[in-house]
């Protein structure tokens, strides 16, 4: 073994020890083993995802994508057919659906419009999808109220980035004008 080699070996020991702290071997053993799996698996999804991410023609809708309350094409990523009508499914987009940010950028928001299907989008972004007597606008507008702002606000959880879940969404109400209005 080098002596460069021997320098590493020792320098990587003593970060490891440091690391564990009073930790037993056998417990830090399971945790480091942990965090290497956590690691390569990371690794791999982002190879694979990338994958995923640059060879198709179907647009991906991330909260990048929202800009000035609409899609930017220019922001969007894109996936294959199969991922879209199979793996994501759940989450294709319709015409005239809202995407409501509920990770990271709070309240951003985006009209989906003719020209931006087909689409899909991932779990940072609601989908609001309104029955058809209901006006979409008008819910667009109360969606970028002072009055949601400060829902989001007295609702949010702080972990690693701000959020809200679907169900605090679903629970936000607002007063409608009567129809004469």
């Amino acid at each position: 073994m080098s002596e460069h080699q021997a320098e590493l070996e020792k320098r990587l020991w003593a970060i490891a020890n440091e690391l564990r702290g009073n930790m037993g071997a056998d417990e830090f053993r399971n945790y480091i083993l942990g965090l290497i799996f956590f690691k390569f698996l990371s690794e791999k999804i982002e190879r694979t995802g990338n994958d995923v991410l640059e060879n198709g023609s179907i647009k991906y809708i991330k909260i990048e994508s929202i800009s000035n309350l609409k899609i930017d094409s220019n922001k969007c990523l894109f996936i294959d057919e199969i991922t879209h009508k199979e793996e994501l499914k759940r989450s294709i987009l319709k015409e005239n659906d809202i995407l409501f940010a509920i990770a990271g950028s709070l309240g951003k928001t985006a009209i989906i419009q003719k020209q931006d299907l087909p689409a899909n989008t991932n779990q940072a972004l609601s989908i609001i999808r309104l029955k058809k007597n209901i006006n979409y606008k008008f819910i667009f507008y109360i969606l970028n109220s002072r009055q949601m702002t400060k829902y989001i606000y007295e609702n949010l959880s702080v972990g690693a980035q701000p959020n809200l879940n679907l169900q605090q969404i679903n629970d936000f109400t607002t007063q409608f004008p009567c129809l004469e209005e």
